[in-house]
């Protein structure tokens, strides 16, 4: 067996075998270091949410540095069935990176600086003939300082429930993410299955008041394809669950806390505690279908998935069940993704994914049920035109992005209603060349503008909770704003199959003097900037 080939195997037995973790990059938008091909396929991320991101200038810079991108049932639907047809020859990639964000353009519960230090391998492998293998494990420390109000790992989801304290102490997140999926081939039919496993345990740092936090997200997921003839129609369906539970434990050291139970816009009273525990039980389970081909050259797919999503809150300890708060949400999405050559040059790649849902929150405190509803949906597209290396040493590639979404949240206990509809235009551009024979650079830029519209609530009427914790978030996700990144990477061929790379990037968002401005005065002042460096080896 190959040293690529162990690699494979290992990183999906690890699966199986230890506990793993989420990590995530510490970009503007959190998760966004990837393109949606090489992340679509985890069985761990969720299908029932819609998080609530700042702007992003580009999905992944430098995209020179990484494969040209795939197109079908595995890579975008998710489905370890297509793995072994689509897999392609043997890839590796091995890096360690250090990220870092500061700035005072923020929302309440983000951090006020942030630094990390992660280091990951990503692994994919054909095994004989008819079967395959990825495997993907990323490790991360992360230092939150200035902190953040929250005390979720992810408190900005489309789930009107979290728990702050008024504390924002320094916090140390430890994460780890342990990933892989293997497929196999009998006759016309494919037969495959994904496992995944994350965990985080975020503490605080010198804190007079102590918070910890543990998540962890076991998730599954099968898939069946079946080929038809001579024709390359490829039809599959597929199912996922993914579970887990996350605490939040608060101890008072040398002084007490004050912890705000956020249940959607209600002005919350405070707790004044010494002690403070909450439970979240999570359960999602989702199954889709689609199909891939070839038709006139291009390589096709499209899918489609419903998912349905539970989770169960609860403070109280010392019984067998306790009363539970209630968030569930129905989500379905569809998505289709198209890609030719164009010459023997050219690569074109046209992709879009549409997702939508629907969300109930309720209280075991309330005797009217359901408090607060949320009806979400998001579009995004991208267009990508990327010139394949030349002769003369070049290549390049150009993404054209849009994402656009509309977000109705509800509380019929502080009688507050928001409608925010957004889009989010940008470009990317890269260029690279081969130089001195075996050392290739490459630089990149990218664009994206940020424009809000809607319909919001008037903050100087509401009290101190909503004015310190939901109101700027509000103001930011109400403002235009504008976003850029500039790349640079380096990578030395050292030998065929082998090469050692490095590159850094840096993002900054910023609001503009235009566009639709709230008056209140709570918006943040200043921009936000990220920056990362990493390091690697790829072996093909």
């Amino acid at each position: 067996m190959s040293a690529r080939a162990a690699v494979a195997l290992w990183a999906l037995a690890a699966v199986v075998t230890a506990q793993a973790g989420a990590a995530q990059s510490l970009g503007l938008a959190q998760g966004r270091d990837l393109p949606a091909w090489m992340q679509d396929w985890s069985p761990i991320d969720s299908h029932a949410d819609l998080p609530r991101l700042l702007p992003s200038a580009s999905d992944a810079l430098p995209l020179l540095l990484l494969p040209t991108p795939k197109v079908g049932l595995f890579w975008l639907a998710g489905n370890p069935g297509a793995l072994p047809a689509e897999v392609g020859p043997e890839y590796s990639s091995f890096m360690g990176a250090r990220f870092g964000q500061s700035g005072d353009y923020r929302r309440p519960l983000d951090p006020g600086g942030d630094d990390l230090t992660q280091v990951s391998a990503l692994s994919w492998q054909p095994i004989g003939r008819r079967a395959a293998a990825i495997g993907r494990i990323v490790v991360d420390q992360e230092l939150q300082d200035p902190g953040t109000y929250a005390d979720q790992a992810q408190p900005y989801t489309s789930n009107p429930f979290a728990v702050t304290d008024t504390a924002q102490s320094p916090m140390r997140r430890i994460r780890l993410r342990m990933e892989g999926a293997a497929g196999a081939r009998v006759g016309a039919w494919g037969l495959g299955g994904a496992l995944g496993y994350e965990s985080r345990d975020d503490y605080t740092r010198h804190a007079a008041f102590i918070r910890f936090d543990r998540q962890v997200t076991p998730a599954a997921t099968l898939g069946l394809t079946r080929t038809f003839g001579d024709s390359g129609l490829v039809l599959g369906i597929h199912g996922r669950w993914s579970g887990g539970a996350e605490t939040v434990n608060m101890n008072r050291l040398t002084e007490p806390g004050r912890v705000y139970q956020l249940e959607g816009y209600a002005d919350v009273p405070a707790l004044d505690v010494d002690t403070y525990y909450r439970r979240m039980e999570r359960d999602e389970v989702s199954g889709g279908g689609g199909a891939s081909g070839t038709l006139a050259g291009a390589r096709w797919v499209v899918f489609g998935e419903a998912a349905r999503y539970r989770e169960g809150l609860w403070s109280a300890t010392g019984t067998d069940n306790p009363p539970k708060d209630h968030w569930q949400t129905h989500a379905w999405s569809l998505g289709a993704a198209v890609q030719r050559r164009l010459g023997s040059q050219w690569l074109v790649t046209l992709q879009g994914r549409y997702t939508a849902l629907t969300g109930n929150g309720d209280l075991v405190a309330d005797s009217g049920a359901v408090v607060f509803r949320a009806g979400e949906h998001a579009l995004s597209g991208s267009a990508e035109v990327r010139l394949l290396p030349t002769a003369d040493g070049w290549t390049g590639v150009a993404v054209f992005s849009l994402v656009t979404d509309r977000r109705r949240r509800t509380d019929s206990v502080a009688d507050i209603w928001t409608d925010l509809k957004t889009l989010t235009p940008g470009i990317a551009v890269e260029a690279g060349r081969t130089v001195l024979r075996r050392l290739f650079v490459s630089a990149g830029a990218a664009y994206a503008m940020y424009s809000p519209n809607g319909t919001f609530p008037e903050p100087l009427a509401r009290g101190t909770a909503y004015q310190t914790m939901i109101a700027p978030e509000i103001e930011v996700e109400a403002t235009e704003a504008s976003v850029y990144a500039l790349s640079l990477s380096l990578r030395w061929q050292v030998r065929d199959g082998m090469a050692v790379w490095a590159s850094t990037r840096t993002e900054s968002l910023a609001p503009t003097t235009y566009g639709l401005q709230l008056v209140s005065g709570f918006r943040p002042d200043g921009s936000r900037t990220a920056s990362d460096v990493a390091m690697g080896v790829t072996l093909r």
